[in-house]
């Protein structure tokens, strides 16, 4: 029969109790330990990781307004600019079309200069040609007495000047100095012998001296004489009175014309 020896089991007890005494001291203390150190570890690594969260989600919580508040940005400077632009816009349109009406302006100021130019212009031709075609035919139509009696007025002329005015006749004595003294006469028609000694006493008797006659034929003056001798010019010609008439006429059209 088995048998229990006391002494065998209280050594075996204070064996097992220094064994677990030196197991718990060098092994269990030391791995309960470690649990403990690897249990705080994990309970720090778990509050970083919420800490860790809470951040990232402050961060992207920040990030969001962030880019809201960049969004909103981005759309105010969007509509600045859009502001911006169409007072540009409105600005050059009305520069341009300032520009534009004062083109407009200067081109219709100068287009109505260019047609009151070419009136007037047309105007000088018409009265010109209307000029040539009277004197043409008025040298034409009119009969020889006339042309006698515009010669006779030009000496008539003379002589009043002689009886009238000797301050003048001496004025014009000095002019012609002691040369020899020329007449130059234009008629749109042949001047008879008696014509001319009347022409050349009459014109002798003003210069105080006997004078030379130089006359040419002049067909454009259709009626009347043209008498040069120094400085006195005696033109009674119908030709200088129509060119006369023209620039009357003329000067009348240009002041109604810039008035209009």
């Amino acid at each position: 029969m088995f048998e229990l020896d006391l002494v065998t089991i209280l050594l075996e007890a204070a064996n097992f109790l220094v064994l677990s005494a030196i197991l718990y001291h060098f092994l269990f203390k030391r791995v309960v330990a470690a649990v403990k150190e690897q249990s705080a570890q994990k309970k720090a690594l778990l509050q970083q990781m919420q800490e860790d969260r809470q951040a990232a989600a402050q961060l992207r919580s920040e990030i969001e307004n962030r880019l809201s508040e960049v969004d909103q940005e981005i759309a105010e400077i969007i509509n600045e600019a859009q502001t911006h632009l169409e007072l540009e816009r409105k600005r050059i349109m009305q520069e341009t079309q300032s520009e534009v009406e004062g083109i407009l302006e200067e081109a219709l100021v100068e287009a109505r200069q260019i047609q009151k130019q070419s009136l007037t212009d047309y105007y000088d031709d018409l009265i010109t040609s209307i000029v040539d075609v009277s004197s043409q035919a008025i040298g034409k139509v009119v009969p020889k007495e006339l042309q006698d009696s515009l010669v006779e007025q030009v000496t008539k002329r003379v002589w009043e000047m002689g009886r009238g005015d000797m301050q003048e006749v001496e004025i014009i004595r000095r002019s012609l100095g002691e040369r020899s003294v020329k007449v130059f006469v234009d008629s749109p028609h042949p001047l008879s012998p008696q014509q001319q000694r009347t022409i050349a006493q009459t014109f002798s008797a003003l210069a105080d001296r006997n004078v030379n006659l130089e006359i040419h034929k002049n067909a454009n003056l259709a009626l009347g004489l043209k008498v040069r001798m120094g400085d006195l010019v005696i033109d009674n010609s119908i030709r200088t009175q129509l060119v006369n008439m023209r620039e009357e006429v003329s000067k009348a059209l240009s002041e109604r014309l810039k008035n209009e």
